[in-house]
């Protein structure tokens, strides 16, 4: 998976000619705040992308916060989860147990 995102940020920077002939300028990275590990991922594509090219513009833009995501959805899919995740609802272990079945489908 590594070599992935290397090949990614190296064709991101890299492979800038446009229809145009203009090089690319901007990149926006989206990422949900779902735990830490999306938004660290986030941040570690725009530093390498910084390092590889300095004037390239990197925003990044978290998709779990407003105006992106309502309150309802922040409450049920961030909050909630990571409360079920961490055992803190009323399920206890049970629901962490149950995602990570899911998950493992």
């Amino acid at each position: 998976k590594i070599r992935q995102y290397r090949a990614l940020i190296h064709t991101a920077v890299h492979d800038q000619e446009c229809r145009e002939g203009s090089r690319v300028r901007k990149v926006l990275i989206c990422h949900a705040s779902v735990g830490s590990g999306h938004s660290r991922a986030a941040q570690a594509l725009a530093s390498s992308l910084h390092r590889l090219d300095p004037s390239v513009e990197v925003r990044l833009v978290d998709l779990m916060e407003p105006p992106y995501a309502d309150r309802t959805l922040i409450y049920f899919y961030k909050d909630w989860y990571l409360r079920l995740v961490g055992g803190q609802t009323a399920c206890g272990e049970l629901g962490g147990h149950f995602v990570g079945f899911l998950f493992d489908r």
